[in-house]
């Protein structure tokens, strides 16, 4: 096919258990990609809502609640794949009133939690570092970053840091100004990657008007196209994986 697409090797919603917790690549075939490959070839998960392992309607099953999807939507989503989440549809030809109420849930939940960045650098060209000052009172959680892929997955990989702004970072010294590392080892990003930081930051002291958070792109196979570099506060309910 002109566009060929992958499984990501799990039905479960948890391909970073079940299949390996590497880096996805859009190009190449294989659960994981290569990036070596020319070839553009999606990552696709598809996960039940039911709790069972089921595909069909069945009546007084079970379906998973907004509280366990959250996990399965940072499993595959944000790790650059595609989730083709199941409709089970019922006998008359309806989406069930309960399954109809996760999907909405889950819905207004990535909205909510994704749908505005609280502070974002977008469609950035050709900049190995990305620097977003960093406010006081402004709390986040999670970062997200995203390649325009019209132009292929390019960056290799990547740190981000919480870094003092003199107005000359560059990295080799780096390692005199950075505060602290939000992410030390990042790889592939493509569609979307979602970095869960497991706790929230908020500087309330003025002194931190002098502080950024830093992307550093170290390795890449061209001029990095970024869409989206962006800081996100908590939100709620919390994943619980």
């Amino acid at each position: 096919p002109s566009n060929p697409s992958q499984w990501c090797g799990t039905e479960s919603g948890f391909p970073s258990r079940d299949v390996g917790s590497g880096p996805i690549w859009q190009t190449g075939t294989g659960f994981f990609g290569d990036p070596s490959s020319t070839q553009w070839v999606d990552k696709f998960c598809d996960p039940q809502l039911f709790r069972d392992h089921m595909w069909f309607y069945e009546p007084h099953k079970e379906v998973k609640s907004l509280e366990e999807m959250i996990p399965i939507y940072h499993d595959i989503v944000g790790r650059g794949m595609i989730m083709e989440l199941a409709f089970a549809i019922n006998r008359e030809g309806l989406v069930d009133s309960t399954h109809e109420t996760v999907y909405w849930q889950l819905g207004e939940w990535v909205r909510n939690c994704y749908g505005t960045p609280v502070l974002s650098k977008q469609n950035t060209v050709g900049e190995q570092i990305v620097k977003i000052p960093l406010p006081p009172n402004t709390p986040f959680d999670r970062i997200i970053l995203e390649e325009d892929v019209a132009v292929g997955q390019r960056i290799r990989n990547y740190t981000i840091a919480l870094v003092y702004d003199d107005n000359s970072y560059q990295p080799p010294k780096a390692q005199d100004i950075v505060v602290f590392t939000l992410v030390s080892n990042g790889t592939s990003v493509g569609r979307k990657r979602i970095h869960l930081l497991g706790k929230a930051y908020l500087f309330s002291d003025m002194q931190f008007r002098n502080y950024s958070v830093v992307l550093t792109i170290t390795g890449e196979i061209g001029p990095p196209h970024l869409s989206m570099f962006g800081l996100y506060k908590p939100c709620h309910p919390e994943s619980t994986g």
